[in-house]
């Protein structure tokens, strides 16, 4: 099943992407973001994958971030060998974590935001991970568990600022 996150008529709703249509999940008594609709667990996805509604062309409307401003975007650095290659950095011997501020979350077609203290802006192609469980301390084996569902990301990334702190916070978080 594919759900989004999407605006029409100036509302933001979630539906079920089928083709080329989205099935409106707003008149199923279902909540109308898609956090609170994580929020209701399993049964609610199920829900989700079965109710009707209202049918919108996908071209009519405005998609949004999948999880509009998300609790938390924990990413992680150097996480292959071409990027490695690519900024001539030694490769981690253990992951690079850091955060992403949830302002930095965008829709997939909105514009991204050129910073006027930079032009050192670029991007990479990412595969996120959406957590739709509350969790902590979950073993490798029970992964998928927690796992709500996943997107393709644009980690856009102001250069410069990423380098001059100690942390990618900063260059990691522009807005949009």
């Amino acid at each position: 099943m594919k759900l989004a996150s999407y605006s029409v008529g100036g509302g933001a709703r979630i539906g079920r992407v089928e083709g080329d249509t989205l099935i409106d999940l707003s008149t199923s008594g279902l909540p109308m973001d898609m956090t609170a609709l994580l929020a209701l667990g399993p049964d609610a996805l199920q829900k989700a994958r079965t109710s009707g509604g209202p049918a919108v062309a996908l071209s009519s409307v405005t998609l949004l971030a999948p999880v509009p401003r998300p609790s938390k975007i924990l990413a992680i650095g150097l996480n292959y060998k071409d990027h490695i290659e690519e900024t001539k950095l030694a490769t981690p011997t253990f992951p690079m974590f850091f955060n992403k501020q949830n302002t930095a979350a965008n829709g997939p077609f909105s514009p991204i935001h050129m910073p006027k203290v930079s032009d050192k802006l670029d991007y990479e192609g990412e595969l996120g991970f959406i957590i739709g469980k509350r969790c902590r301390h979950v073993p490798r084996e029970r992964a998928h568990e927690v796992i709500a569902g996943f997107c393709v990301c644009n980690d856009v990334s102001v250069r410069d600022w990423q380098m001059k702190a100690q942390t990618f916070t900063i260059g990691k978080s522009f807005d949009t």
